[in-house]
């Protein structure tokens, strides 16, 4: 790097900030968090840069933030590579001991082996190799006593620290959430779908995914090996076939080794089989091993999608039959409708996902390798669905030698059914990308997003009002190029209703915090009873406190003084309460019914924690 580069680089992030980012990764790491890829190190980093400064990362902060992290790798990858591959082979070991139900006897009994199998798996190969790792760099010591710690109900002091330190840094994280930037919020929002793959990716990714398959072939071919017996049992093969396949897989090991050659290998196996009896087998064991390699490597895949949207999935999931429908099909899309307005942060997920930002998503979107191996490009689609939220579990929990086991089952419905699960979520997604009916409803709803924002970014109405009119009516085809004219004339015909409508429910949220403001002042703040309110013996043994809370009030963040009090059913959390105007009793402020929960910053302020 040169001194001016240096110079631009100190600028964006000094090495305080860098120490305290660094630091931060730590705690994630130190909490349990399977950090592998650099996309999760990158978005981790992001995160933590938005928590330190208050403030979302520019494009050139982010790529600063690339640049750190690879710099921290290059020189020390025991920092942050390797616990973070340690936390993955913990996650993924325990899920496997929980799932067979072991208590600590069997887990120290058995739990080695589960180790080991997991090191020996291509997956695991593959991540060694793209840090230049080696198993023994990993402390598998360390992996077997947290596993054995969580199966006995241990807790980590160190683990809770940092826990506790990172759930502090989230709950500053969220309540940013609501003080983000208006022109930053628009920015995400107006961002449209990312584009096609170029011709290099496209290649990278092909050859990726030929090494991958070449894995699980592998991979495969010992495990249908090593369970001949069951073969021969369930009458796929016969036992004369499976001595002969035993001897022909005995002699590829040996060509591999280096200790035969190519042509010394070709002799034998003639001499094990003759050549037609020998193309027979092959055949028969090549579309058993193709089903299961091919199914694996889109498993493998869809592990890829970001855990982030995970929610969205599952939300999909439940409402599959809607999703796929047509559009001549009628779907009562209120309640669904209801439900994302509800849960903004899977709404949001869904437009993330339906603009191709989730990397694998691109993938999927531009029909590369393993997708366009099971799904024809342009195919119709699937009329059932068969996929249920549990298969969410098993994606993010499946090993590849049990995703492998259950491709090769004998119970042919089985194999058919968790088939059917991955082309289910890839046609899912595909409704979510495809002009469908889902999709311009997702459509929509973003566009009531952004009309919002446009009220929220300002205390001039009319000036939101007309930023939003001209949106619709000549920003709408640059946010999505391949909006038909149908949609784009049915959005403009109802454009007065979104704006309306937007502005209306702006506003009354405006209205709503103005009045708890008012309410927290009123008879609680010291001006209002001429000196400090004093709190009785009995409340300040009950912890209430007096606080300042950052709230948004007329378009802007102000400090509002307000009396905290742990939650008295849940001790563990803050909740913001007032004084009852008849009974002089302390009492849970709640907005839509639900108490409002508080968490202190490192400011001393207190935040509000959901909204």
């Amino acid at each position: 790097m040169t001194e001016e580069r240096e110079d631009i680089a100190g600028e964006l992030i000094s090495a305080d900030l860098r120490g305290e980012l660094v630091a931060m990764l730590g705690d994630r790491l130190a909490a349990g968090e399977p950090l592998i890829a650099a996309a999760q190190f990158q978005k981790a980093m992001e995160e933590g840069y938005q928590a330190l400064r208050g403030s979302f990362p520019s494009k050139p902060i982010k790529q600063r933030l690339a640049e750190v992290f690879a710099e921290v790798v290059k020189e020390s990858p025991e920092v942050l590579i390797i616990p973070g591959i340690e936390n993955w082979i913990t996650r993924a070991v325990l899920g496997t001991v929980r799932k067979n139900g072991w208590g600590i006897a069997d887990t120290q009994m058995e739990g080695q082996n589960l180790l080991r199998q997991f090191l020996r798996q291509e997956q695991m190969q593959r991540v060694l190799l793209q840090y230049a790792l080696k198993p023994a760099d990993l402390n598998i010591r360390n992996c077997m006593r947290s596993i054995v710690n969580a199966v006995a109900g241990k807790e980590d002091p160190v683990k809770k620290r940092a826990a506790e330190r990172l759930a502090e840094v989230k709950a500053r994280l969220q309540a940013q959430g609501s003080q983000q930037p208006a022109d930053a919020k628009l920015g995400q929002l107006l961002a449209g779908p990312a584009g096609e793959p170029d011709e290099a990716e496209i290649e990278s990714r092909t050859q990726e995914q030929k090494k991958v398959q070449a894995g699980l072939r592998q991979q495969q071919m010992q495990n249908l090996v090593e369970n001949l017996d069951a073969y021969i049992a369930e009458g796929r093969i016969s036992a004369e076939e499976a001595d002969g396949l035993r001897k022909l897989h005995q002699v590829d090991r040996v060509v591999r080794s280096g200790k035969f050659t190519r042509e010394q290998g070709s002799k034998v196996r003639n001499s094990i089989l003759s050549g037609e009896a020998r193309t027979q087998i092959e055949k028969k064991i090549r579309e058993e091993v193709d089903y299961v390699v091919v199914y694996a490597q889109v498993f493998e895949a869809l592990q890829r999608i970001d855990p982030k949207n995970d929610t969205a999935l599952r939300f999909m999931i439940r409402h599959k039959l809607a999703v796929n429908a047509e559009a001549k099909e009628e779907v009562e899309w209120k309640p669904i409708i209801t439900g994302l307005v509800e849960e903004l942060e899977t709404l949001h997920q869904l437009i993330g996902m339906m603009d191709r930002q989730d990397a694998e998503v691109r993938m999927m979107a531009a029909h590369l390798p393993p997708y366009n191996q099971v799904v024809r490009r342009g195919q119709a689609r699937i009329d059932k669905l068969l996929v249920e939220e549990e298969f969410i579990d098993l994606l993010r929990e499946g090993t590849s030698k049990e995703v492998i086991e259950k491709l090769g089952s004998g119970d042919r419905k089985e194999r058919a059914r968790f088939a059917a699960s991955m082309l289910s979520v890839n046609a899912l997604i595909g409704s979510l990308i495809k002009r469908t009916p889902f999709r311009k409803q997702v459509r929509v709803l973003k566009i009531n997003l952004i009309v919002e924002e446009f009220f929220r970014s300002t205390e001039d109405v009319e000036e939101a009002r007309e930023k939003a009119q001209d949106f619709l009516r000549t920003r709408l085809q640059k946010l999505y190029p391949d909006i038909t004219e149908e949609e784009a004339a049915e959005i403009q015909e109802h454009g007065g209703e979104i704006i309306a409508a937007c502005e209306q429910k702006v506003l009354a949220e405006q209205a709503e915090r103005a009045k708890e403001a008012k309410e927290a002042g009123g008879g609680e703040e010291v001006e209002s009873e001429g000196g400090d309110e004093q709190l009785s013996e009995d409340e300040v043994e009950m912890g209430v406190q007096m606080g300042r809370v950052g709230m948004r009030i007329g378009g802007g963040m102000k400090l509002v003084p307000y009396k905290v009090m742990p939650d008295p059913e849940e001790p563990d959390k803050w909740v913001l309460v007032k004084r009852d105007r008849e009974t002089g009793e302390l009492m849970p402020v709640m907005r839509r019914g639900n108490k409002r929960f508080v968490e202190k910053n490192r400011e001393g302020i207190w935040e509000v924690v959901g909204g």
